[in-house]
């Protein structure tokens, strides 16, 4: 007659705890679950901020309040509406328009019907035209 096997499971690193092999099989099946997405983090590069916890200090407390004053949003909403205003009030506005949204001279030009050449100009007056507004309205 074959001994039945037994299972055991490693708790505080020292005692060896006996288990039943279906427990076994969950503990370790979690266990493995767990270094998988670990190893999944560490691949793309992705940093706990637990990790950075100290016996003073706790890593989550390195992290930063961002949210902005009510001072900053009245102030960044005050410069918004003075940039939309800037550029409706400019005869060039869809160069501007096209700028901000990222375009590039050579498609602001495929757009317009003109040249890369007379984006450039047109765009490098305007933004100059635009600090000058913003430093004497700010």
């Amino acid at each position: 007659m074959e001994e039945e096997r037994k299972y055991y499971i490693k708790l505080d690193d020292k005692q060896l705890f006996e288990v039943t092999k279906k427990v076994y099989t969950v503990y370790h099946q979690m266990e493995r679950k767990e270094r998988y997405q670990e190893e999944r983090d560490l691949e793309k590069g992705l940093i706990h901020y637990d990790s950075w916890d100290t016996k003073n200090i706790n890593g989550q407390d390195y992290i930063r309040y961002t949210e902005e004053s009510a001072e900053e949003t009245v102030i960044n909403n005050m410069r918004y509406k003075a940039v939309v205003s800037f550029i409706n009030e400019n005869d060039k506005k869809d160069i501007l328009k096209l700028s901000l949204l990222g375009k590039t001279e050579k498609q602001i030009a495929a757009i317009l019907g003109v040249s890369q050449v007379s984006i450039n100009k047109s765009k490098t007056k305007l933004f100059l035209a635009l600090k000058k507004y913003l430093n004497k309205n700010f």
